[in-house]
């Protein structure tokens, strides 16, 4: 299992879905019709990016981005594009990080803040290999501070393990082993057509010029289990 470099575009994405994919299992009483539910450590986050319009190079780019994933058999790193910066000031003096080994659940102690640092609900931040959102809003106090997030920790971080909030990334891969990209003008679409379907999706650009218009929808990955 290979590590793949997720390449960099010039386009964003046209559609982001970011999820909590849990892990429980819910039992039904025939009789009271009382409902038992059990979660259980796994959850997992999805995610789905969709590119309507791409230049020729990006979506070669893409392509080759795909063919190198092998299907499920190598994995990217990839941030939530989305929020690569939490809302919150989150600043270390120099680093945050872990105040305590054997910490479990869904709330860490940290030190290392800089004064007047704060978090807010649904801020990333990663720790010991783990992607984690925070929950609630807190603030630094005595350049410690205490977050909650979700889902829980599936292994304690050790003692002085730093939290990184730039663009934390979870390790995932692909959900299946065929993903589209379509060449518009290989589907009997002109020119005149092709101009016509980017202005609806506000992409503005000058016939006769070097751009390709080709997609792709779906590019569903999920985070691996540690």
């Amino acid at each position: 299992m290979t590590t793949i470099v997720f390449p960099t575009l010039t386009v964003k994405p046209s559609r982001i879905e970011w999820q909590l994919l849990s892990s429980s299992l819910g039992v039904q009483s025939p009789l009271d019709l009382s409902i038992q539910q059990q979660e259980f450590i796994g959850a997992r986050w999805g995610m789905i990016l969709e590119y309507n319009t791409f230049t020729e190079g990006d979506a070669n780019a893409l392509k080759a981005f795909l063919v190198k994933m092998r299907g499920g058999a190598n994995v990217v790193e990839l941030y939530n594009f989305e929020r690569p910066k939490p809302q919150g000031v989150a600043i270390g003096a120099p680093t945050i990080k872990v105040v305590g080994a054997g910490q479990t659940g869904t709330t860490l102690n940290t030190n290392g803040w800089a004064t007047g640092s704060h978090v807010k609900a649904g801020d990333f931040f990663s720790v010991n290999g783990e992607l984690k959102m925070i929950v609630t809003d807190a603030a630094e106090s005595a350049n410690s501070l205490t977050v909650e997030f979700e889902p829980p920790l599936r292994a304690s971080p050790p003692d002085d393990a730093p939290l990184d909030f730039t663009a934390p990334t979870a390790t995932m891969k692909l959900t299946d082993t065929s993903k589209k990209i379509r060449y518009l003008l290989s589907q009997g679409k002109t020119i005149a057509q092709i101009y016509k379907l980017l202005k609806q999706y506000g992409v503005t650009t000058k016939e006769g010029n070097e751009i390709r218009y080709q997609h792709v929808r779906n590019v569903a990955m999920t985070k691996l289990s540690k």
